[in-house]
């Protein structure tokens, strides 16, 4: 019985945790693969794509309703991060603080966003998460699953690492560590 324990939390933990997009039998593993080759497996939808632009949104804000659109982040000339996280999600617990302290290191030159998925959540879980684990960033919702639905969302956590140019340089399925969060940004910088 603690074989099979370990080998579920061993899967979430480099999986993430499971949104209602992927309860159609795909992986996020198997989906991850082909995001990161470039390629997209016909079966199942694709996140969106390495090399691709970004598909737009307009999200309510977490503190006071007002809406932001992907277009109105890029004016800014910078590097965006964009994570998606749900409160009771274990690995999006797991990696806030790699992103908190990310986002203090790249202040100035790279803009953090996080998403939570309010469609499978709420906004009252959401600002206990974001005052829980002090989140200085922009945080969206989600209330409707238009950013889960626009960028094929698979599991949670999601980062999608976006150049100025508004074309996505990386994706990330599942909690990002310290290192392929500091590569994936620098990657960006890089080709920005």
């Amino acid at each position: 019985m603690k074989r099979i324990w370990g080998l579920a939390a061993v899967t979430l933990a480099v999986v993430g945790c499971g949104t209602p997009a992927s309860a159609g039998g795909e992986t996020g593993a198997a989906n991850s693969a082909a995001v990161s080759q470039g390629g997209a497996n016909a079966a199942t939808p694709a996140m969106p794509l390495v090399g691709h632009p970004a598909p737009d949104f307009a999200l309510p804000k977490l503190t006071d309703g007002g809406v932001v659109r992907l277009s109105d982040l890029r004016k800014q000339g910078q590097v965006l991060v964009l994570n998606t996280w749900a409160s009771w999600c274990g690995p999006c617990i797991d990696e806030m603080p790699v992103l908190v302290d990310a986002s203090r290191r790249y202040q100035g030159k790279v803009q953090f966003v996080g998403i939570n998925m309010t469609v499978e959540d709420s906004a009252a879980d959401a600002k206990r998460f974001v005052e829980t684990h002090h989140i200085p960033y922009l945080t969206l919702l989600d209330p409707q699953g238009a950013f889960l639905e626009g960028y094929h969302i698979v599991g949670t956590p999601t980062t999608f690492i976006v150049r100025p140019d508004g074309v996505i340089s990386n994706s990330i399925l599942g909690p990002v560590t310290k290192a392929s969060l500091d590569a994936a940004i620098q990657r960006a910088m890089t080709k920005a």
